[in-house]
């Protein structure tokens, strides 16, 4: 979730003698990746070349893809392992060897191979073109057991018109790896999600509201776990409910399906089916 979401606490009145009152709030969530969702899971980049320009390269686009991914995933720290390898031939069975060794969840592999340079002119410079064609190997062990590829061609800047390639130009090729990052980075949505509220003289409801406004989920079941001691089933299929909610919210649906079900268990709520939906899409 982000940092900087826009509450609305909006209070529903439900003056029946069964159900508790509902609130909701409106958030920003990270919707769910297609082929690949990075969110949650530790990631490796391996960078490889078949001379030392071309390695050299690859680490350049790998270093940049990896920040841009650090800075959407780990909030620009760093949480990406970058490996140079030399000369690897892509292969499902080097992939997933290398996923062993790097012990990650999710592993890229970048191969770029450079093409004949071109003369052009920088800033008024002499200066050359280089063109790239650039191969990206991705594996997700947790998703799909398949290897994905991606291959583009593009070209950099080298401000140096001499023949090889120079610091500047390895530099500047790292805006490979930038836009290449652009496929896996985050879209967000703007989501509503509903709580249950009784209005007594126990201040664990209070509080509970309170950590759902702060996005403190662990302090909000905490407090949810202290009344769960409730006799009236509508109040407890209600907590039971919350519960499972804030812990969809934190990624651990299998839980909050469990919770969920006991909640249905207790009682019919009219939030119920609507939760059990949006958790088994995550799943």
């Amino acid at each position: 979730m982000k940092k900087t979401i826009i509450f609305s606490a909006l209070l529903s009145m439900l003056l029946s003698c069964g159900a508790p009152q509902t609130f909701s709030v409106n958030l920003e969530k990270r919707e769910k990746q297609q082929g690949i969702d990075l969110a949650g899971k530790s990631i490796s980049v391996v960078c490889t070349g078949s001379t030392p320009e071309e390695q050299a390269v690859a680490v350049s686009v790998g270093e940049s893809f990896s920040t841009a991914l650090e800075e959407d995933y780990f909030g620009g720290e760093k949480g990406i392992a970058l490996f140079e390898v030399d000369s690897l031939s892509p292969s499902r069975e080097s992939i997933l060897s290398l996923l062993v060794e790097t012990g990650s969840d999710v592993l890229f592999v970048f191969v770029p191979t450079l093409g004949e340079p071109s003369s052009t002119v920088s800033e008024g410079k002499a200066a050359k073109k280089v063109p790239c064609e650039l191969r990206l190997y991705a594996y997700d062990s947790l998703g799909e057991d398949s290897v994905k590829q991606f291959a583009g061609r593009a070209s950099f800047i080298d401000p140096a018109p001499g023949p090889g390639l120079s610091e500047e130009g390895v530099a500047a090729s790292s805006e490979l790896g930038s836009a290449a990052a652009l496929r896996f980075l985050s879209k967000w949505q703007t989501v509503q999600y509903s709580f249950y509220y009784r209005s007594t003289f126990q201040a664990a409801w209070d509080e509970a509201t309170e950590a759902v406004l702060k996005m403190d989920w662990k302090e909000a079941v905490s407090k949810w776990m202290t009344l769960l001691g409730a006799k009236d089933l509508y109040t407890r299929s209600a907590l039971e409910y919350n519960i499972a909610t804030a812990l969809h919210l934190t990624g651990d649906n299998e839980l909050a399906l469990k919770w969920l079900s006991v909640s249905e268990e207790d009682a019919s709520l009219t939030l119920q089916p609507g939760l059990r939906k949006r958790i088994l899409a995550d799943l």
